[in-house]
């Protein structure tokens, strides 16, 4: 794959100059306003910069019988170098064949390959070559500004993160205007399917809505399919039972000592702690540390049988909440401990509770061993932490569970936010903020 840089008065022109540097199989992957020329900072032009790329596979063109040998389509005749007057001596069979030579009456069977072209217009190029993913790059700027690594470094970060998953065909059918969306969205770890299925939306309604920007649809589209949070809700005189499941690691413990700090001291509701985790070593201390802290009752349910006594014990409770041991997917014996203890308490909410340091692969395979389970909530840790949180909107679409809150650090009660769309959207769409 080939890739480079292009910059011209307005976006038509650097289309232009894409098709005749690179052809019209050429595919614009990333566009932006920028300003550049004038002196000490002032009276710069307003300009458009687009990235674009096309695969390094020749497309076959028509050829006359001078062009091909052994039906190997040649390329163009101009670079043809000048006829030799004899053959290169033989060389050992190991080594790549030499040119051979070329004459009006017969043809030739290899042609070096063109130099790159120019700089055109005096504007810079940048050309990178990637075998595969963003591997490599070579850079000419002899009279360019100053600033212009700088902003091709934020340039190289971001194609680093987003070739190795770019499928080039997925984006074929997406208008030029709106690969930014795709581009912005892969880089934060949203799978590539996703990403284009998201992108297509947004095309849709650019073409509907045409007065509305192209950031402006991205964060509709988005917020559309991230929908609205689903957060505990406690009415005048309810009494919810709210209950936290998921694989070790993930923070359950600390997520739930937010959530009741929250309950007890900031909405001032009766809160009660019931905890299944006998398992680790001292996580029984740990959480009754924070709850008297708090200021909260503690029940240690150590079997499913013990759960009834622990809900007589809390009736008066506006909300129980209830952390359980970390659960291996992986082990059937305790995924059935977890299920039998889950039909005991019989909860009004199951929040499966993932971290966002881990990879999309494992929490999907979480997401659907804990679907006997019977979780309706989605709960991600770690956000501080992560490099691409793009897992939310990836499980969003695969299990269609709505999402519920974030957890931003360790700190208790402060850590942890509701993950309502207004909070997400610049997560995803960063680098929409100059479309």
């Amino acid at each position: 794959m080939r890739v480079k840089r292009f910059v011209g008065r307005t976006f038509p022109e650097v289309v232009s100059q894409v098709h005749a540097e690179l052809g019209p199989q050429a595919v614009i992957l990333y566009t932006r306003p920028v300003r550049m020329g004038g002196v000490f900072g002032l009276l710069r032009r307003k300009l458009v910069e687009a990235i674009a790329a096309v695969d390094d596979f020749p497309v076959p063109r028509e050829t006359s019988p001078s062009d091909t040998v052994g039906g190997r389509v040649l390329s163009g005749a101009s670079s043809v170098p000048e006829p030799a007057t004899r053959a290169p001596a033989p060389t050992p069979a190991a080594a790549p064949p030499p040119p051979l030579p070329a004459t009006k009456s017969g043809p030739v069977t290899f042609v070096p390959e063109a130099l790159p072209p120019a700089k055109r217009d005096g504007l810079p190029r940048v050309e990178v070559k990637c075998d595969r993913g963003f591997v490599a790059y070579s850079k000419r700027w002899p009279d360019a500004d100053g600033d212009l690594p700088a902003e091709l470094a934020k340039l190289s970060s971001l194609m680093g993160r987003v070739l190795d998953h770019l499928d080039l065909s997925r984006i074929q059918g997406l208008e030029v205007a709106v690969r930014p969306v795709y581009i912005s969205l892969v880089g934060q770890g949203v799978e590539p399917e996703i990403a284009a299925g998201l992108a297509r939306q947004v095309q849709g309604r650019l073409r509907r809505e045409g007065g509305r920007s192209l950031a402006e649809l991205a964060r509709a589209v988005l917020a559309d399919h991230l929908g609205w949070p689903a957060t505990v809700q406690l009415e005048p005189g309810a009494h919810r039972v709210i209950a936290l499941v998921g694989p070790t690691g993930v923070g359950k413990t600390t997520t739930l000592a937010k959530l009741a700090a929250h309950f007890a001291l900031t909405r001032e509701r009766r809160v009660a702690v019931m905890t299944a985790d006998t398992y680790r070593i001292a996580a029984v201390e740990q959480l009754r540390t924070y709850c008297e802290l708090i200021g909260v009752p503690l029940t240690v349910a150590q079997s499913p049988e013990d759960v009834a006594a622990g809900l007589q014990a809390h009736r008066a409770a506006d909300l129980i909440l209830v952390d359980t041991a970390g659960r291996s997917h992986n082990n059937l014996a305790q995924m059935d401990d977890l299920v039998r203890y889950l039909a005991a308490l019989r909860p009004d909410e199951t929040y499966l509770v993932l971290s966002l340091t881990a990879s999309t692969t494992d929490a999907e395979a979480v997401a659907r061993a804990y679907e006997d389970v019977g979780y309706n909530r989605l709960l991600f840790t770690k956000l501080d932490e992560a490099t691409q949180p793009g897992m939310m909107v990836n499980l969003r679409a695969r299990t269609e569970k709505p999402l519920s809150y974030i957890t931003t650090g360790q700190s208790v009660p402060h850590d942890i936010e509701v993950a309502s769309p207004d909070r997400l959207l610049p997560l995803f769409l960063r680098e929409l903020s100059n479309a």
